[in-house]
């Protein structure tokens, strides 16, 4: 080995253990993909769907963050026809793990040497939602609105990428009928 690579393995190996590595508030925003299935009881029947959504979420701090999410949900009758849309405001509680991603930095002379992201942490978290529903009729749209509570749990697949799995339940009406969708999901999380 020449002397060079020996001294900076050297330099590095009593850099790693005896600087000190700075964590810094890092990654905050998140951008999410996924699909889900929905099940529906109202006074006119019950009814099941799937489809895709997209989402965004800002971590506020380690334990709180808002989001916004867009689903777009077909029947599984009548040929997979349109069934409902779905726009959603969130705000999201980490009952364990943290929201925020965080950077780890190792300085030398207050200068920074090295930076990595560590992975996601993993967690549960509990979202509250406020929900607008348009549901797809014969000839006309027919918007509900209400509020809804999921619980999630997410881990990391890597430095920049997560997944998460949703169960929630929502409270949606209008001025005649109250309809209590029953939401799933499998949402694949990017870090930008």
């Amino acid at each position: 080995m020449s002397r060079a690579l020996f001294q900076a393995l050297a330099l590095l190996s009593f850099a790693t253990t005896c600087l000190p590595v700075n964590a810094v508030d890092g990654k905050r925003l998140r951008l999410m993909g996924g699909l889900g299935a929905s099940s529906l009881t109202g006074p006119g029947g019950s009814g099941l769907g799937s489809g895709p959504s997209l989402g965004v979420s800002y971590a506020l701090n380690e334990r709180f963050g808002v989001g916004t999410n867009f689903t777009q949900t077909f029947a599984f009758s009548n040929s997979f026809t349109p069934f409902f849309s779905r726009f959603e405001i969130q705000l999201t509680m980490a009952l364990t793990g943290q929201l925020t991603g965080t950077t780890s930095s190792l300085s030398v002379d207050s200068q920074p040497m090295f930076q990595a992201l560590a992975p996601m942490s993993e967690g549960l978290r509990l979202r509250l939602k406020g929900n607008q529903y348009f549901f797809t009729g014969a000839t006309t749209v027919y918007p509900y609105a209400g509020f809804g509570l999921e619980i999630c749990y997410e881990w990391g697949a890597g430095n920049r990428t997560g997944y998460e799995v949703t169960l929630g339940v929502d409270r949606v009406s209008n001025t005649q009928n109250t309809i209590l969708p029953v939401n799933a999901s499998f949402v694949l999380i990017f870090w930008p």
